[in-house]
């Protein structure tokens, strides 16, 4: 009879613990789905974000074109200034890299001949 009950008694915590066991498991995959559902709800809704600001966008640019009546011609001119607009920047930025590299090679030279005067100066001292 004690042999029995402690059998049952074991039979019973094995049971209680693979019953919490499972459990916990439902309880991590309830957290885990809830995570997926979370992360697609924000990403459609950033989706949904994005389409209405393109809308709005549109709709503002349509209605731009509409009040000020712009020609053809005039979103040409107005795209072709951009283009040179953003020339002019890359240049800028070419001329900069290049004078900095310049200035960086001057500064260079100058340390390089001053290096070869001191040599020349400590090779005159000990002759």
């Amino acid at each position: 009879v004690r042999i029995q009950s402690l059998e049952r008694g074991r039979r019973q915590r094995r049971l209680a613990e693979e019953k919490r066991e499972l459990q916990q498991r439902d309880v991590d995959e309830e957290k885990a789905a809830l995570r997926i559902q979370a992360a697609q709800r924000g990403k459609m809704g950033r989706k949904q974000a994005e389409c209405r600001r393109q809308e709005r966008e549109n709709q503002r640019l349509q209605q731009e074109m509409e009040n000020s009546r712009i020609t053809s011609q005039q979103l040409a001119e107005e795209q072709a200034h951009r283009e040179v607009q953003a020339a002019i920047k890359l240049q800028a930025f070419q001329r900069g890299n290049y004078g900095r590299r310049k200035a960086t090679d001057i500064r260079q030279q100058k340390k390089e001949k001053e290096e070869a005067n001191q040599a020349a100066i400590m090779i005159q001292r000990n002759v």
